[in-house]
């Protein structure tokens, strides 16, 4: 459903970008880019630390607004829990129009 929003033809002209957390934490390994407790968080599949979440969401806006300025993002599967929503909007402003 999140990807289908981003890609609406009426919706273009926001630079929307559909963000998977779930497919960018599956890539980090490959990339050496995860630290050894977020590796095996993600191979147990259990939650991961809110800090480290939003550390690695913070760099993935970064990079994906330097290659194509998006300027709205919808971080599908994010958050999981509580403290991660905690660590999130303590440390990401969050606009008056953000749907988490």
């Amino acid at each position: 459903m999140c990807h289908k929003l981003a890609n609406d033809p009426e919706l273009v002209h926001t630079k929307l970008h559909h963000l998977s957390i779930g497919d960018h934490l599956r890539e980090l390994p490959t990339k050496g880019a995860l630290n050894s407790s977020a590796s095996q968080d993600l191979a147990k599949q259990t939650s991961m630390s809110g800090a480290v979440l939003v550390d690695i969401i913070k760099h993935k806006v970064a990079e994906e607004f330097e290659k194509d300025a998006a300027t709205v993002f919808i971080l599908d599967g994010f958050p999981r829990n509580q403290e991660q929503f905690k660590q999130f909007s303590d440390e990401v402003r969050v606009c008056s129009h953000c749907f988490i």
